[in-house]
């Protein structure tokens, strides 16, 4: 699929917490802010070990716009 905007960006709640808040502040910036006349895709690198933040990202996409779409990345 195209994408009119990608964000690329990671988390690493594993030894680090603060990068699940700031997940959470990009994706609170693309429900209120994301604008509708384009798709957008905030594409997400993790760790397969890092579960809080996969739960974090599986329990937030049915929340986001419909134009905006969330792709986790793992990285093994």
């Amino acid at each position: 699929m195209k994408y009119d905007l990608e964000i690329v960006t990671h988390v690493y709640s594993l030894s680090h917490s603060v990068y699940k808040y700031h997940l959470q502040y990009q994706l609170a910036s693309l429900f209120y802010f994301a604008p509708s006349d384009f798709k957008t895709c905030l594409s997400v690198c993790y760790t397969p070990g890092d579960r809080a933040g996969a739960e974090y990202m599986n329990d937030a996409q049915p929340h986001l716009p419909r134009h905006v779409t969330l792709t986790p990345v793992s990285l093994n």
